[in-house]
């Protein structure tokens, strides 16, 4: 846990990276079935909350040097 006091941002990234890369491999081998549109329509929303997020919420714990 001291990790993502230490590095928020990093660590935020990398979460909606897993979470972005996930989806279309379950789609790929078939677990989930979505049409290509769907999938991106869903990675777009993702991303953008994951922006959002990391934005609002976590650059605020990050001070400058």
């Amino acid at each position: 846990m001291s990790y993502i006091a230490q590095e928020p941002v990093r660590f935020w990234a990398a979460i909606t990276g897993v979470i972005v890369a996930v989806i279309p491999l379950l789609t790929l081998f078939g677990v989930i079935e979505l049409s290509s549109d769907q999938v991106s329509g869903i990675l777009a929303v993702l991303v953008a909350l994951g922006v959002l997020f990391q934005f609002f919420f976590v650059r605020e714990k990050v001070t400058p040097v």
